[in-house]
């Protein structure tokens, strides 16, 4: 039923792309705008079988997950191992290449490539391509690879149904696991899916910016987490400054108080303190407003650890006993754990041997 509701939601989008298909001689480059890889299945299953591309061979080329350096070396590999095509005509799909268009870097090497050997694999690949790639890479693609974006000469956007987009935000916003913890890849794929979730929640041309802003304000937040979880400090003060100016209403005062946290955080790492406690104190104010005590309790362990930077130990040491009763108070045995090592390392700088070596065991234990 859900690969019905998506074919029937995007009739007319893949009717473009099977004329494109049908038509198209030679070199020849189209866009699929789809941001979610299953949709992106469906299409592929659907174009195989539409009338008008009943003469057209279907190749598909997955690169997800490889960083390429120039999809024309990959291509004339790929290629070259391709069987001769039994129908009279062909068409390469691409899925894949958002891995290689990326989701930090301003121009990438990949597209800067890619500007380069448009003339070349126009020659040695006369086929129409058919590109599938979420909308966030889509931007990236006009934006860093102009001259090959130039080519274009069908960019078609296929939208996503409901039921898939709610399943992405449940995997995306509600999971229990500390992503500080994962690899670099899990980190970037979190990234990337978030990014095609956002696109999702983006208000339409001439829409008034009020619509789904809550879950836009998570979903930046998750963000500004991800980039700060990479040590990415401009693109997370980025994402954590976008939610905020979107945040500007008093109805959003929690998600307000976690964005004024977060960007705390990212300008401490640049060394500017005493912007970042002025953040936290925000922050406070808001938590306690709306009643959130780990909220209350993270921020608090935050301000501590200015406080310790700044060799304020005593002021340091009175916060973060103030996080460990809340801590202990909403059961976070990891924030409890954590903001004892922190009065572990300011009994430290105080000599305080025996004491620190207490607060670090019962820190380990937790």
């Amino acid at each position: 039923m859900e690969v019905s509701e998506f074919l029937g939601l995007n009739l007319d989008a893949l009717r473009g792309l099977a004329a494109f298909a049908n038509i198209s001689e030679g070199f020849a480059i189209a866009i699929a705008e789809i941001n979610f890889s299953l949709d992106a299945d469906t299409v592929i299953r659907a174009l195989a079988h539409r009338p008008e591309c009943s003469t057209v061979q279907f190749d598909v080329l997955n690169f997800s997950g490889r960083e390429l350096k120039s999809l024309l070396t990959e291509m004339l590999l790929h290629l070259s191992k391709m069987p001769p095509h039994r129908q009279p005509d062909r068409v390469i799909i691409v899925r894949g290449l958002e891995t290689s268009i990326g989701t930090v870097m301003d121009y990438p090497p990949f597209l800067q490539d890619l500007n380069f050997i448009r003339d070349a694999l126009a020659r040695r690949a006369p086929y129409p391509f058919i590109f599938v790639l979420p909308k966030y890479a889509v931007k990236r693609l006009a934006r860093y690879a102009r001259d090959f974006w130039a080519w274009a000469s069908l960019v078609i956007e296929f939208r996503s149904t409901r039921q898939q987009i709610d399943t992405v935000q449940t995997v995306a916003l509600t999971s229990d696991r500390l992503f500080s913890s994962d690899l670099k890849p899990a980190k970037q794929s979190r990234i990337d899916q978030l990014l095609r979730l956002l696109e999702e929640y983006a208000p339409a041309e001439q829409e008034e910016d009020s619509a789904n802003i809550a879950i836009r304000l998570d979903i930046l937040q998750e963000l500004g987490d991800a980039y700060f979880s990479l040590t990415d400090i401009r693109r997370a003060e980025r994402f954590f400054k976008k939610g905020l100016e979107l945040a500007q209403d008093d109805a959003y005062p929690w998600q307000r108080a976690n964005l004024l946290l977060g960007l705390g955080k990212t300008l401490r790492i640049a060394d500017t303190n005493a912007t970042a406690l002025t953040l936290f104190e925000s922050a406070l104010q808001l938590y306690r407003e709306v009643g959130d005590r780990l909220g209350e309790a993270n921020t608090l362990k935050a301000v501590g650890d200015v406080q310790q930077f700044l060799k304020q130990s005593q002021e340091a040491l009175a916060n973060y006993e103030s996080a460990l009763q809340l801590y202990r108070e909403v059961g976070d045995r990891l924030g409890e754990a954590n903001t004892l090592r922190a009065v572990g390392d300011v009994q430290q700088f105080l000599k305080q041997s025996q004491e620190a070596l207490a607060n670090y065991e019962s820190a380990l234990q937790l």
